[in-house]
């Protein structure tokens, strides 16, 4: 027979197991993006991308700035992970092309190269915009 005092321990073990697997779920998730940011910066191709969409920042909404480019015969879709830019500075970037690395193993493991701030983190020196009449506040 099933006590209260049987039901009030499982269920004590069992939140136990949530809030574990809880933080187990983010300890991962966190070493995945790690281990691709890692494998992105060692194992890479450079190549040339199009900014294709810019959202502002509106109050907790985060910025949108997607690129596309072209990997083995297919074109992929990604978004910009780097600094915030202000809404004019990206309105001026689409339909532009800026370079883009990504891990030939899997081409949706990518990151467009817009800054210096994202070259530095690809240890890559800076490469300036095809266009190169382009320039921003936050570039050297």
């Amino acid at each position: 027979m099933i006590t209260h005092a049987t039901r009030k321990k499982w269920a004590h073990i069992s939140g136990l197991w949530i809030f574990s697997g809880f933080w187990v779920f983010l300890l991962v998730m966190a070493f995945r993006g790690c281990y691709r940011e890692t494998i992105l910066g060692t194992h890479h191709i450079v190549t040339w991308g199009t900014v294709v969409f810019f959202e502002p920042r509106y109050g907790k909404r985060p910025q949108s700035l997607d690129y596309t480019f072209n990997a083995g015969g297919k074109t992929y879709r990604d978004s910009y992970k780097g600094a915030i830019l202000s809404d004019t500075t990206g309105e001026r970037l689409v339909g532009k092309s800026y370079r883009v690395i990504y891990y030939p193993g899997d081409p949706g493991n990518s990151a467009l190269l817009l800054l210096a701030s994202d070259f530095d983190r690809y240890h890559l020196p800076y490469i300036p915009p095809e266009d190169s009449t382009e320039t921003f506040p936050d570039m050297p």
